[in-house]
């Protein structure tokens, strides 16, 4: 999967990936070529980004879910109501002051999951986040590859944007400044995708990241 990754990379210059030199297979260990560059993270954190960088960034994130894969495991869409609501007991379990709200926000989101309109598959980083983007001034590339699937690309978008707003929610910065920023990605995501990207399927994913990854991790 890598070398075909890195290969398709050869053809789009939206992204990049560190190229797979050898693998021992008796420890599942994946030996890749270094790749130039600072992880997102690094520079959220020193507040060093720009609306132009988060641009590059969410085309780096399309690029790879327009990338077809052969071989690879299927998310399982159901497991995301599943994870709400396990995240929703530990939750209240910490803060049970939050408990009337957060079970008001769950069983919204449930009630909408029921609606949701069918998602498009395709290949899914699993586990996208600032720390797994690497970012020079010329390139983005996308780097631990270990959860790829195939399944709903929203939700890797929602998981990057929620984190995204997490950090805005510590800094105290408004909120319009945040959804701007949040905003201008799902603009530049969705001209470089085929498939529809509704801002309500975007913002329901996003929700759903930011309770059962952000404020579950606090916990």
């Amino acid at each position: 999967h890598m070398n075909t990754l890195s290969l398709n990379a050869n053809a789009n210059a939206d992204v990049a990936y560190a190229r797979p030199i050898a693998y021992q297979r008796q420890h599942r260990l994946l030996w890749q070529e270094r790749v130039p560059g600072v992880t997102l993270h690094s520079l959220l954190a020193k507040s060093q980004t720009d609306p132009a960088l988060l641009v590059r960034v969410a085309r780096a994130v399309a690029a790879l879910h327009s990338t077809p894969l052969s071989g690879l495991a299927r998310s399982a869409p159901d497991k995301l109501s599943d994870k709400l609501v396990a995240a929703q007991e530990t939750l209240i379990a910490a803060r049970p002051a939050c408990a009337a709200v957060l079970r008001r926000v769950v069983a919204t989101l449930l009630d909408r999951a029921k609606r949701l309109p069918p998602q498009s598959d395709a290949t899914r980083h699993g586990d996208l986040h600032s720390q797994n983007i690497l970012v020079s001034p010329t390139q983005v590339y996308l780097i631990d590859m270990d959860r790829l699937s195939i399944g709903p690309p929203l939700a890797d978008l929602g998981s990057f944007l929620a984190e995204l707003a997490y950090r805005g929610c510590l800094s105290a910065e408004p909120f319009e400044a945040t959804r701007r920023q949040l905003t201008s990605i799902v603009a530049a995501y969705r001209q470089r995708v085929s498939w529809p990207v509704s801002a309500a399927d975007v913002a329901w994913f996003t929700a759903c990241a930011l309770i059962h990854e952000r404020a579950l991790r606090c916990v």
